[in-house]
């Protein structure tokens, strides 16, 4: 109680000084515990899929420029028919859709998936289904599905959504589910649409696929690597023209899809902590001052 009573009588007595300290310290504190928060969500934070420490993206690496780049629908193929340390693969290409839906015509965000990729994330419709292999046969009629968000905003969140009608770039589809936000991962996806493609028209040039895995475990990771590097020199042994200058690489699908962020955001912690330190520093310099006066 007596330092408290001392305390109140410091304040009383230099209430600029003392509300300057207070309010000085309590932002550099906050501004600290911000940081912290948005490192705990890049870091620490699990994506928000089942097992995700098993997800996995296969990327094409290009010896020549040192770069990773995308598969070809060839590619795919081959992973998914030779590779067996994964339990699923499936790939991805983000594209702007032109969407009619009755009188209302828009430019959407959207993906075009290949069969494996719901399968792969593991996530769940939050209405109606996911696609299936059914939908990926080249001539079926054509299914889609949409985001959570563009459900509520375009259809009012009503489950009549499903089986409603949609014309996706000139093409008649029916909407068969809706999933979830993150699904999108690195794009800004609003609908999902599948690669319909014959296994034999598969381009070995064209390149636009990104490709994900789920591996049998966490463990197997090492066994994936070095299978997958043994499938590369394969292909391109088979195919010189186009993929001598390629291997395959495995990364975790956390760190493909931050990409340089972490590094981003901890030098702008490391900043921000530096400012607490001098606002620190600087603050018992005031206090020395302050003390010395009184002494004097």
């Amino acid at each position: 109680m007596r330092s408290l009573r001392h305390a109140l009588r410091a304040l009383e007595a230099q209430p600029v000084f003392c509300g300057t300290t207070v309010s000085t310290l309590a932002f550099g504190v906050g501004f600290n515990a911000l940081m912290f928060s948005a490192v705990h969500g890049v870091f620490l934070r699990p994506l928000p899929f089942p097992g995700d420490e098993t997800l996995i993206a296969v990327e094409v690496r290009d010896q020549r420029l040192g770069t990773n780049i995308r598969a070809t629908p060839a590619d795919f193929f081959d992973w998914r028919e030779q590779a067996t340390t994964f339990s699923q693969l499936g790939a991805y290409t983000s594209s702007d859709l032109h969407v009619f839906s009755g009188d209302d015509a828009s430019r959407r965000s959207g993906a075009t998936v290949t069969v494996g990729f719901f399968e792969t994330l593991g996530s769940k419709p939050v209405l109606g289904r996911l696609l299936e292999a059914r939908d990926f046969v080249p001539g079926s009629p054509g299914s889609v599905v949409i985001s959570e968000s563009f459900w509520r905003r375009e259809f009012g969140a009503h489950s009549s959504v499903l089986e409603s009608a949609l014309e996706v770039t000139s093409r008649p589809y029916r909407i068969v589910g809706v999933v979830p936000e993150e699904v999108r991962l690195d794009t800004r996806a609003e609908l999902w649409v599948p690669m319909a493609i014959e296994r034999s028209q598969a381009s070995r040039q064209a390149r636009f696929l990104r490709v994900i895995g789920r591996l049998e475990s966490a463990a197997g990771r090492q066994m994936a690597e070095a299978e997958m590097a043994t499938i590369g020199r394969r292909i391109a042994s088979e195919f010189p023209n186009t993929h001598s200058h390629t291997d395959i690489r495995i990364s975790s699908l956390r760190a493909v899809l931050l990409g340089d962020f972490p590094g981003k955001i901890t030098t702008l912690w490391g900043a921000v902590a530096s400012v607490l330190l001098m606002i620190c520093a600087n603050l018992g310099l005031l206090l020395l001052s302050s003390s010395a006066r009184r002494s004097a």
